[in-house]
């Protein structure tokens, strides 16, 4: 009788297995006769993005096909413009490539930031990080963030999917040492540290770890949620206040929020274009 194979030798037969399944299924996807344009397709769609490089060279690298772009620029689905240094696209590792719902490992060096992380075009859904994200050059109206301008270099983790209008899922995001100017005030307002944690649907997006403030000027924490999708988001927030600098105070009076001097935590209703403050006696839940 034939030795059936041991579960460590059944195990590597099934990677290896895998591996190879994995190429020829790649190499059918990036037909040799026009190998760059596929793959600069494929790129496109994996990103959403139209693209533009001066460089487009398509490498096997152990059997595995990359895809590597030079000096060039994404045009995104609005318009806006990702100017891109170098961007690297290869297959990730899945069982989506056996029936035809592939995955990409994908890596930008853009100005405004680096990506790196896995998309997955068919699902629409992606995972990674921003590194040395430079807020300056974030499309501020587009996000539905008003007249908000930060300053400052930070770090994004995020993973999520597109849902019917907007992208749904979590964010995580820290920038150190920058400036926030708020819809209306004439002077932006310095801080060491800005960070927190936002889960995202197509309804709201909800607070989940603090978003933290912290400055020269005084320390913000704010809980809560912020609506979507619509014209003007209602508000529904929970701040604390431990503010050292009454100018910060009073710049928050210039955006809109009519806070009482000595308030220490506040209540914000209403909407972005219309913001409603008022001092609560203990913490809502």
């Amino acid at each position: 009788m034939p030795r059936r194979p041991g579960p460590q030798r059944g195990r590597a037969l099934a990677v290896i297995g895998f591996a190879v399944l994995t190429l020829v299924f790649t190499l059918q996807g990036f037909p040799r006769e026009d190998l760059e344009a596929s793959a600069l397709r494929r790129f496109e769609a994996a990103l959403g993005a139209r693209a533009h490089f001066q460089d487009v060279e398509v490498a096997l690298d152990w059997g595995v096909p990359k895809l590597r772009l030079r000096r060039g620029r994404l045009v995104l689905r609005g318009g806006d413009e990702i100017v891109v240094r170098y961007a690297r696209a290869m297959p990730r590792a899945n069982w989506g490539w056996l029936i035809g719902r592939p995955s990409f490992h994908v890596k930008v060096n853009a100005e405004g930031g680096r990506f790196k992380g896995w998309v997955s075009p068919y699902r629409q859904t992606a995972q990674g990080a921003i590194e040395e994200l430079e807020l300056a050059a974030l499309p501020y109206e587009r996000l539905g963030l008003g007249g908000l301008r930060l300053t400052g270099s930070g770090e994004v983790a995020f993973q999520g999917s597109r849902g019917e209008t907007l992208w749904n899922g979590s964010v995580n995001f820290r920038v150190v040492d920058g400036t926030a100017t708020l819809p209306n005030a004439p002077l932006p307002v310095p801080f060491q540290l800005l960070s927190g944690s936002v889960e995202l649907d197509e309804q709201k997006a909800e607070i989940v770890d603090p978003v933290r403030f912290e400055g020269p000027m005084g320390r913000i924490a704010t809980t809560g949620r912020v609506g979507r999708a619509v014209p003007d988001p209602g508000l529904n927030l929970e701040v604390e206040l431990d503010l050292r600098d009454p100018t910060l105070l009073q710049l928050l009076s210039e955006s809109g929020l009519r806070i009482r001097p000595g308030a220490r935590e506040v209540h914000i209703g209403g909407t972005l274009s219309n913001p409603l403050a008022r001092a609560t006696s203990a913490r809502r839940r």
